[in-house]
């Protein structure tokens, strides 16, 4: 919900905070403790939890749609719209992506150049 919620209100500012936060309880702490999928807990290798939970699943959307700029504006992505993404306040240089959609592979690729 949170995801959703923020990407509604344009809040990319927010939620590349959220996913580039490598300490507690930020969405890189799992990557920087070598997950390979996204934890159901934030605790790592607690007994009795899984590993993958799909309300989690939001993030990877945001990385289509909010840094590649890739939004679909029919099922399927027959149509797309594809809009500047963010790339934060001198944090990102360049976003480089690739979805293969049910209509084909989409590609995009963003610089940042002289600010």
């Amino acid at each position: 919900m949170l995801f959703k919620l923020l990407r509604q209100e344009q809040r990319d500012d927010l939620i590349f905070t959220m996913l580039s936060k490598t300490s507690y309880p930020g969405w890189g702490y799992m990557k920087e403790n070598d997950a390979t999928t996204l934890w159901e807990m934030w605790e790592k290798n607690l007994p009795g939890h899984s590993l993958l939970h799909s309300s989690f699943l939001f993030p990877g959307a945001w990385f289509i749609e909010g840094l590649a700029g890739i939004k679909k504006d029919r099922p399927g992505f027959s149509d797309i719209i594809i809009k500047q993404p963010y790339l934060g306040a001198h944090q990102l240089e360049w976003v480089k992506a690739s979805f293969e959609a049910p209509s084909g592979l989409i590609e995009t690729r963003w610089q940042r150049n002289a600010g």
